[in-house]
């Protein structure tokens, strides 16, 4: 709808459904509907373990794109080993602005699930603290990362823009499968929100 304003996150999935709509139709020998799954098409698997008994589940789920939480780093805040360049330490302290890689390796981090959030064990019968580990277990040749940018304001209905500056790295360490595998990523298109309100505004490529 020409009317209607789409955020970043929203206007690709959209994007990429129509295209996927189109290629089928006029895919003669099998390859063009293909295309996208082929260039951006990844596995993400969802490990839980229980901690009392250690029993794990996995469930494993594709995507086109990683849509990643804007997270500052703060003192307490840990990134992953050889990920960052030793003056981060110095930005934290600052509370300066954060970058893809960290929100990504955030992203990946082991979750505890307890309190209201326990899991329910099939082996222990009953709600547990467990261990949820998020791990891409298998990458595409393009990754497709989207910033959660767009957020809804429980007190006013409303939807909002986050503004918080996230930097641009020109290469991103990923892991896949095992914390030794690590896949290098080169920054080659960039796709930008202009505006402040999450109803109005431009893209830019």
């Amino acid at each position: 709808e020409h009317n209607e304003q789409q955020d970043p996150n929203e206007f690709a999935r959209l994007l990429f459904d129509r295209m996927d709509e189109s290629f089928q139709q006029c895919d003669n020998d099998g390859n063009l509907g293909k295309l996208l799954n082929n260039i951006f098409h990844g596995v993400t698997t969802y490990e839980t373990i229980c901690l009392t008994c250690g029993t794990s589940s996995e469930r494993k789920e594709g995507f086109m794109d990683l849509n990643l939480p804007i997270v500052k780093p703060n003192k307490e805040t840990k990134r992953k080993k050889g990920t960052i360049d030793e003056a981060f330490s110095i930005f934290a302290e600052k509370n300066a602005d954060t970058d893809v890689q960290f929100c990504l390796d955030q992203y990946t981090c082991a979750e505890i699930l307890d309190g209201e959030n326990q899991y329910f064990c099939n082996k222990c019968d009953g709600k547990r603290d467990a261990k949820r580990i998020l791990k891409l277990t298998e990458l595409p040749p393009v990754l497709n990362v989207q910033l959660s940018r767009y957020v809804f304001d429980r007190t006013k209905f409303i939807k909002k823009k986050v503004s918080d500056k996230v930097l641009l790295p020109t290469s991103l360490m990923v892991q896949t499968g095992g914390d030794s595998e690590v896949k290098k990523y080169l920054l080659c298109a960039v796709m930008k929100h202009q505006g402040n309100s999450a109803y109005s505004g431009h893209y830019l490529a």
